[in-house]
């Protein structure tokens, strides 16, 4: 959607096309949440200190890795909401537009 004109031009096409993209992002998710929730539960090498300290820190790390696919995959959710509801908008709209049209009869 761009502004053309002091309007707005809006192009299903594209916003369709952003809407496959978002979606094959999303179906490739899993394996990535399956890999970070691993990681997760990966049990420490060895029973020294610093084994341990180094451990520790891999582990918040993969958790916060975690928690930041979780929140992109709700981010890339909304936002496939969000395009859906503007296309569906859209053919509502041009919908009404043909209707008025015809009614008209041009």
């Amino acid at each position: 959607m761009t502004a053309a004109g002091g309007g707005f031009h809006f192009d299903p096409d594209k916003v369709q096309t952003a809407i496959n993209e978002l979606n094959a992002i999303l179906d490739g998710m899993p394996t990535d949440l399956q890999k970070a929730q691993r990681l997760i539960h990966v049990d420490r090498p060895g029973p020294d200190r610093v084994t341990g300290g180094f451990h520790s820190a891999m582990q918040k790390s993969h958790e916060e890795h975690l928690k930041a696919l979780q929140e992109f995959r709700a981010k890339v959710t909304n936002q496939i909401a969000n395009l859906q509801a503007a296309m569906k908008q859209y053919h509502e709209t041009e919908a009404a537009n043909k209707h008025g049209l015809g009614q008209r009869g041009v």
